[in-house]
């Protein structure tokens, strides 16, 4: 009987979340290095960061060209309404993710 009281115990514990703090959870985004463009989310031109975290909150990312490159994971480079060129037609006309 006593050799199940340890176990029983642990299972116990286990099923009840343990005992302690609970673990802190990093709320800030991972940063990720490379080269990324983005623009104001109300138009302007691309500028250049080397952190995904470097880039303000109402800012877009450019996409396209041969300088812009794609998009993160889940979108998609569509043409910029903003700007006077079509997304595609020259290697300086970037999009923007969405």
């Amino acid at each position: 009987m006593k050799r199940l009281v340890l176990p029983c115990l642990l299972a116990w514990v286990s099923v009840l979340g343990g005992c302690g703090e609970s673990p802190i959870i990093d709320e800030e985004p991972d940063c990720v290095e490379g080269r990324i463009f983005a623009r104001p989310a109300g138009g302007g031109s691309c500028q250049r960061y080397n952190w995904t975290c470097d880039v303000p909150e109402d800012f877009v990312v450019c996409c396209g060209g041969l300088a812009f490159g794609g998009c993160p994971v889940a979108k998609s480079c569509v043409d910029d309404p903003l700007d006077a060129c079509e997304s595609g037609q020259t290697s300086d006309c970037p999009g923007i993710c969405q």
